[in-house]
């Protein structure tokens, strides 16, 4: 009988391909069909050492995937999901968040790299020839290495939930997923925009707010990482933001508090995006680059249409975010970056928004009327660290030096900035005959940080769960008007647009877009991407969480009041339209549909819905015959 010998140096570099997959699922927090996607990767992982005769190919490649999964969970632990080949393009820029993720990256991260040198050792110790002997022909460890993974890929659109889940999740799955998504038509759903008129005013509508600002100065101000929790709140007895506050308890006030960011990979300017255009941002690229060229008919071409100048503000370099090049073909007849102001200091990431906003209104002093204006705050921005004579709380010690005690001093100076704004448009006469409208572009806290997770959760005295996270306050502010209100339906940043038309007595909106006016709508609908899986949403009542597999069945929801999990019985459609919505805004950005339907520019035409509809009516009406996964 034939002795057989096992190499135990064969043995350490398999037990390690068994080990990585295992650990990589782990620390991606995935929590479905784990042994399916545990058996397939590591099974592809010992075919792709049997692919090649010269072991070393192989060890290269696995430092390579070592370093991809790296990538993944870090990735994920701030943006979530897998790092796709779409975010090549915004790289560049990505220290837009860049202190953020590496604050994320936790130990045990490394532990992925621990396996390298014990897998390199044994190959070293392995005699040549002798791997995987069984396995005589490394071609046939390819193909069946090749026929795996496309088995997965195309699994990931079968009628089976497991299949589609593992083909969604599987390391190797997902890669070639993603190129195959990234440069053709792979897994792209189908959506058409409605062509029909879009009215804000209906007949029988209560009207008390319809053009109440009609004819005044716009200055809209985009406030960096301003999270709505702030609010109306006090830290150890100090007020965190007494100017906002006492805004939105003066008469002419209108306080959205359950408005939330929607934003993609473009990250703020995603958010300047949506606001001025009511589309949604791409997810493949920072939208600002991808599509400069195309024709938009948003909030300045429209004003400009009623006799509006418009001028848009941001103390930072402007090739940041192509916004030299994007504000123009948006619709802005000037626009000011950091070369217009003269900061005393340079803290952060430049200019304080003290001297931003007092040296912003200089301009606004000449420019023609009425105007619009857009500002884009600075200094509450990550890692929210602020010198000792611009903080205006007093952290406890347990709060000293957390990004979370960091963020409630740089919120707080951002608030005294905004009482600093108003005064000086007071003194320059602009107060009164203006409507000022503050928002926040997106959250400072990540809800999927550890450390802000623990902290965040005190401090609420609840769980911090993503709603909170991307719930970024709205407020408008009418000067001398007999209102103040509390909306509490549900918006994002794609309903700033024909909520403002509203105010300012646009009747009719000749454009394409995807929001709702929140002021008359029946029902809100958040539509979420980018650090929700596709499919995800929020609603006046609920939050809906797509499972990470893009499966339906495996996802969860929550009362947004009580944070309780709900059934999921009626919420696919409403997953449906949230995939078809923002489907039909990448259809619209990347066939340049503006252009199409309105070749002349100003020309009235085929548009996109009606307000008093559900939810998504504005465009992409026939939502829920859209079907597919991501």
């Amino acid at each position: 009988m034939r002795n057989i010998t096992i190499d135990p140096w064969k043995l350490l570099i398999g037990a390690c391909l068994i080990i990585k997959p295992l650990m990589f699922y782990r620390l991606m927090d995935i929590q479905v069909n784990v042994l399916f996607l545990w058996i397939a990767t590591a099974f592809m992982l010992s075919l792709m050492f049997g692919s090649f005769k010269n072991m070393w190919i192989s060890f290269g490649l696995y430092v390579l995937l070592t370093i991809l999964m790296f990538c993944d969970v870090t990735h994920n632990a701030y943006f979530s999901g897998y790092i796709s080949l779409k975010l090549i393009g915004s790289a560049k820029f990505l220290g837009d968040a860049g202190d953020a993720v590496i604050a994320v990256i936790r130990p045990e991260f490394w532990l992925l790299f621990l396996d390298l040198p014990l897998v390199a050792l044994s190959i070293v110790k392995i005699r040549r020839g002798e791997w995987l002997s069984s396995i005589r022909k490394e071609w046939f460890s390819g193909v069946l290495l090749l026929a795996a993974v496309f088995f997965l890929v195309f699994g990931s659109v079968s009628a089976s939930s497991t299949l589609r889940s593992v083909g969604n999740l599987e390391f190797f799955s997902v890669r070639v997923k993603d190129l195959l998504e990234t440069t053709t038509s792979f897994g792209s759903q189908q959506a058409e925009l409605d062509e029909e008129s879009v009215y804000l005013v209906e007949e029988d509508q209560e009207d008390s707010l319809f053009g109440i600002a009609e004819g005044r100065n716009l200055i809209v101000i985009q406030m960096e990482a301003l999270q709505n929790f702030v609010i109306n709140r006090e830290y150890e007895g100090q007020e965190i933001t007494p100017n906002l506050n006492r805004l939105i308890r003066q008469e002419g006030t209108i306080y959205f508090d359950r408005y939330y960011m929607q934003i993609a990979a473009g990250n703020t300017s995603d958010a300047e995006f949506a606001t001025n255009n009511s589309i949604y941002g791409s997810e493949k690229s920072y939208t600002y680059e991808l599509y400069k060229e195309n024709t938009f008919r948003g909030l300045p071409v429209l004003l400009k249409e009623r006799g509006y100048s418009t001028i848009a503000m941001h103390g930072y370099d402007g090739d940041f975010w192509s916004r030299k090049a994007m504000y123009p073909a948006q619709g802005f007849d000037r626009f000011i970056d950091d070369k217009g102001y003269k900061p005393s200091v340079i803290h952060g990431w430049g200019i304080l928004d003290e001297e931003f906003f007092v040296q912003s209104v200089e301009y606004l002093k000449v420019q023609p009327r009425p105007f619009y204006c857009f500002m884009v705050s600075l200094t509450n921005h990550t890692p929210f660290a602020m010198d000792k004579k611009y903080c205006r709380l007093q952290l406890s010690s347990k709060h000293e030096g957390t990004r979370f005690g960091n963020y409630l001093n740089s919120t707080a100076y951002s608030d005294y900035a905004i009482g600093v704004l108003l005064d000086a448009l007071k003194e320059a006469g602009l107060y009164e005959n203006s409507v000022i409208a503050i928002y926040g572009d997106h959250f400072g806290l990540a809800q999927r940080d550890e450390n802000n997770e623990e902290l965040m959760t005190e401090f609420l005295g609840k769980p911090y769960r993503f709603d909170a996270m991307a719930n970024v306050p709205l407020i408008i502010h009418i000067p001398g008007e007999d209102i103040n209100s509390t909306y509490s339906i549900a918006g994002g940043q794609i309903d700033f647009l024909p909520t403002m038309a509203y105010l300012m007595g646009f009747e009719e909106l000749d454009t394409v877009y995807f929001g709702q006016n929140l002021l008359t709508a029946e029902k809100g609908f958040v539509a979420q991407t980018r650090y929700a899986p596709r499919g995800s949403f929020i609603t006046d009542d609920i939050v809906f969480m797509m499972s990470f597999d893009m499966v339906f069945e495996n996802s969860r929801a929550w009362a947004i009041d009580t944070g309780e999990e709900v059934p999921l019985d009626g919420l696919q459609s409403l997953a449906e339209r949230s995939i078809a919505l923002i489907a039909a805004s990448e259809k619209c950005l990347e066939e340049d549909s503006i252009a199409e339907l309105y070749p002349s520019g100003g020309d009235l035409g085929a548009t996109a819905g009606k307000d008093k509809k559900e939810p998504g009516a504005a465009a992409g009406e026939n939502s829920e015959e859209a079907d597919g996964d991501e």
